[in-house]
């Protein structure tokens, strides 16, 4: 019987670094954030706290423009203008991490 189903799943995306970017990313104690819009993903690229490279996406419609700073993200996607804001205080870490960015608030364009 076959149920159409394969157990081996190729990943749909691909993240490739050079060597020593991990290590880099921790001696500078930094993280990068940026948008693709033909995928749709917002990518959260940093360290974890074993200093091993970790990588974070969420999907949104077309996701363009990205700014910011260590405490709020502004993106903009198709027909939205979306507000992430740090939860985390100063000093506490969540699951090895020192920013916990979510949603405070999207308007809607167009």
């Amino acid at each position: 019987m076959n149920s159409g189903l394969n157990s081996h799943h190729e990943p749909w995306l691909e993240f490739t670094v050079s060597e020593g970017f991990s290590d880099w990313l921790a001696a500078h104690n930094i993280s990068l954030s940026f948008t693709t819009y033909q995928a749709g993903k917002l990518f959260f690229v940093g360290t974890n706290s074993n200093d091993q490279l970790s990588v974070f996406e969420r999907t949104f419609n077309r996701c363009m423009g990205l700014a910011g700073n260590d405490q709020t993200l502004w993106m903009s996607s198709l027909y939205q203008l979306w507000r992430f804001e740090n939860i985390l205080p100063v000093g506490q870490v969540f699951d090895g991490y020192d920013r916990l960015f979510i949603p405070r608030s999207s308007f809607t364009t167009g």
